[in-house]
């Protein structure tokens, strides 16, 4: 049942796409739904703990649980998988009409549909947001043509898709300590039907929600547009500047339906965005998410943390003429004192909050192992090595990976939200020797 059902509300026709969405998946894995879910909370192996009833029903309307989809990696099953979770997504404003879910499947079978930019992914937990006196509804941005890869870019991605093909990823997000969850996150595989194309991003939100949930909605598709004209990290710079031009017209809008007029209302959110095309890796980022690569031997940072206590950071936000103070033991920027010096949204602190990420490019090869984005609540509490050390000892399934660092995270005492991604770079079994 979907979880409006499980909760007592009414049923609407978007239940019956819900439940279309889970029968479907039973059959395209050929298991019962969840009967391979498992309680496993702190995920650090593999527990034989299976739901009961009531669990289940609490894990489905509070956490999203879902069962797990189709394995197989190949364009028209990642097109499936998309198709599925649009299906069953946790808002029924997001999930398609039948009519849409069999165009859909047409499209699949004739290949003739690109593939569809799947919602971005809600955090693992749901949470209401008390006292607003709106509620934010995320609208798409539609960009001016149809997203076409440059040659270039399809080249590429050709030459190297059966090193990225081994890639993997999952996630794992909460809200912690907080009443609110104001992390966002989205995961796309084989983008324009490339096997060698991959893109997945964490943003952080704060003074509200609003920010993150549009970032992570509309900046992927906008990426894919401005690659069908510049390269990758033009790309991405683009895709940033042009999100937060987005956001703050729609912010504008949205403030004059406010019954408090709007007055102060200026949502933010770091970012950090990979892009995998072939063997070349891309880390955008801009605010204090941080992205770590494990390579043989070593631990990587591939970004670095924006924020007013580096030197570099606060002279360039001070020469835009932005108000940097000491504040609460370190350097904030602002009325607002927010720590970090580049984010999208927080529109009445710019331009010495730049939207503009740093962008830092990777060539993959055999030494790297895996890559983790996190927001700032895993690294609070969390160092780089210790955070490679986790993924390395947890079994290699990404999901799993990720929910074992929040976790940890959660048990050190992190007062933020938590979100990670964890990407395997080569092929990787759930099975290992130890000894």
């Amino acid at each position: 049942m979907a979880p409006e059902i499980l909760k007592k509300d009414v049923h609407t026709l978007k239940s019956d796409v819900y439940s279309f969405g889970i029968t479907f998946n039973e059959l395209a894995t050929g298991v019962i739904p969840y009967s391979d879910c498992t309680t496993d909370v702190q995920a650090h192996t593999v527990l034989e703990m299976d739901y009961s009833e009531q669990q289940l029903a609490a894990a489905i309307t509070t956490f999203n649980l879902r069962p797990n989809l189709p394995g197989r990696n190949t364009p028209a099953m990642a097109k499936l998988r998309s198709l599925i979770e649009e299906c069953w997504h946790s808002d029924m404003k997001i999930r398609p009409s039948m009519s849409d879910v069999a165009h859909g499947i047409e499209g699949i079978l004739s290949g003739s549909v690109p593939l569809p930019m799947v919602h971005a992914q809600q955090p693992s937990l749901v949470h209401s947001q008390p006292g607003a006196s709106q509620e934010f509804l995320p609208e798409s941005f539609t960009t001016s043509k149809e997203t076409v890869l440059s040659s270039k870019v399809v080249n590429l991605a050709a030459q190297a898709a059966a090193h990225t093909s081994a890639i993997s990823i999952g996630s794992f997000a909460t809200s912690g300590a907080r009443e609110k969850m104001e992390d966002r996150h989205f995961m796309k595989d084989f983008l324009a039907g490339s096997s060698a194309i991959h893109l997945f991003g964490v943003f952080d939100g704060h003074r509200g929600y609003e920010a993150a949930e549009f970032c992570a909605q509309n900046l992927p598709e906008i990426v894919m547009d401005k690659l069908s004209d510049l390269s990758p990290p033009e790309a991405l710079v683009a895709s940033f500047l042009a999100t937060d031009k987005a956001l703050e017209s729609k912010l504008r809008n949205q403030r004059k339906t406010r019954t408090d007029s709007g007055k102060g209302w200026y949502p933010g959110c770091t970012a950090c965005v990979a892009l995998v095309i072939g063997a070349d890796m891309y880390i955008a980022n801009a605010g204090d998410c941080r992205a770590v690569l494990k390579q043989s031997g070593q631990v990587k940072a591939l970004s670095r943390d924006h924020v007013a206590s580096d030197p570099e950071e606060r002279s360039r936000a001070e020469k835009a003429g932005g108000l940097v103070q000491w504040r609460v033991n370190t350097w904030r920027v602002g009325v607002a004192g927010i720590e970090v010096t580049r984010s999208l949204g927080d529109h009445d602190m710019k331009p010495a909050v730049t939207a503009e990420p740093e962008v830092m490019h990777h060539k993959l090869s055999a030494d790297d192992e895996f890559l983790v984005m996190a927001s700032d609540g895993l690294w609070e509490k969390l160092s780089n090595e210790e955070v490679a050390q986790y993924v390395l000892d947890t079994v290699k399934e990404p999901s799993m990976s990720s929910k074992r660092l929040v976790t940890e995270a959660v048990d050190r005492g992190s007062q933020d939200n938590v979100t990670a991604i964890v990407a395997y770079l080569k092929n990787v079994s759930t099975v290992e020797r130890i000894f």
